[in-house]
């Protein structure tokens, strides 16, 4: 969910990375609260990238605003990694996949002006074979972050199984298909 101001005191010492940042205010407190734990602070710039009014995040053009509103402020404890993008809740996997690949143009787009920006956050358990397939990065790294701490191994093959079982559904096919054929990004 939405991360408040005001809570950014009590995480700040715990997290590496916030996901679903939308406001220069929220950059502002970050920056504050991670220089009293003297550490730097990757945060994600969530963007309204769902057909579906229930999601939230900034639009394309309030996100170029926030990353220039951001590079004139000094934020030594924040490094904007990224995007996050939550699709919209449907079994249609064009639109699933429409709406990510919308998410990739764009990190495409502002990683020529921002190269720092790496990181794409998108997907969940029912769609995380679409969000892979159209570049998704965070939800990678953490698989294969928990499988090379060993303790992870259990989680790591969970997931493994979840997303085989979703691959084996038949309306489901066409993603891994699809993902298949396609060409690998640089």
């Amino acid at each position: 969910g939405h991360l408040q101001t005001n809570k950014v005191k009590y995480i700040a010492g715990f997290v590496h990375c916030i996901h679903g940042v939308d406001s220069l205010r929220l950059l502002k407190e970050i920056e504050k609260q991670a220089a009293r734990h003297d550490k730097v602070i990757d945060c994600l710039l969530q963007l309204h990238i769902a057909r579906e009014e229930t999601k939230f995040g900034l639009s394309y053009d309030e996100a170029e605003e926030l990353l220039e509103q951001a590079g004139k402020e000094s934020l030594p404890h924040v490094r904007i990694a990224g995007f996050m993008g939550m699709a919209s809740n449907t079994e249609d996997v064009a639109v699933v996949r429409a709406e990510f690949n919308g998410l990739k143009i764009f990190l495409d787009r502002m990683q020529k002006r921002y190269p720092d920006l790496k990181e794409l956050s998108m997907g969940m358990s029912a769609d995380l074979a679409a969000a892979v397939a159209e570049g998704a990065t965070m939800e990678l790294y953490a698989l294969l972050a928990n499988f090379a701490q060993g303790a992870g191994v259990i989680y790591f093959l969970a997931m493994f199984l979840i997303v085989l079982v979703y691959a084996l559904r038949p309306k489901n096919r066409d993603v891994f298909d699809v993902a298949a054929r396609a060409p690998l990004r640089e």
